[in-house]
């Protein structure tokens, strides 16, 4: 599992408030028997979940990690440099894959996967979560 990133609060007009990435973030996951990973850079600044007001139950119930893994790939498109650990075929070792494109929709699906692997709970918190960040891709029109 992933460990909780290293980040500061930083204060944002109107009273609002912003995480900000104090050390490069590598996250990674599993297929399969690949691993997965990216590297999120330091400074990269997300807003956390994005709650609208009148729902307050969710508020810092989800974590860090799945707000600023997705946010991350929001802001650069999908485009990310991706490696891979294969222990299969006598292949062992970290490799270069090259860029990939992350779709919206794979976006938030990884948004979904990490809630559900950080063990977020109650379960219909992380369905109306994803629910949400859904509905949400589907009214911006954002199909890159």
């Amino acid at each position: 599992m992933n460990p909780t990133p290293s980040v500061s609060l930083l204060p944002l007009p109107g009273g609002r408030t912003a995480w900000h990435l104090d050390e490069h973030y590598p996250f990674q996951w599993s297929h399969g028997m690949s691993r997965y990973r990216f590297t999120i850079p330091r400074g990269f600044t997300f807003d956390g979940a994005s709650i609208p007001w009148f729902l307050p139950w969710g508020r810092g119930r989800l974590g860090l990690v799945a707000p600023l893994v997705h946010d991350y790939l929001i802001e650069v498109g999908g485009e990310v440099t991706v490696d891979s650990y294969r222990s299969v075929n006598f292949v062992v070792g970290w490799h270069y894959l090259g860029e990939r494109r992350f779709s919206r929709r794979d976006a938030d699906r990884l948004f979904f996967r990490i809630l559900r692997e950080r063990g977020v709970r109650p379960r219909w918190l992380r369905r109306w979560a994803f629910r949400f960040v859904r509905m949400w891709s589907l009214i911006r029109g954002d199909f890159y």
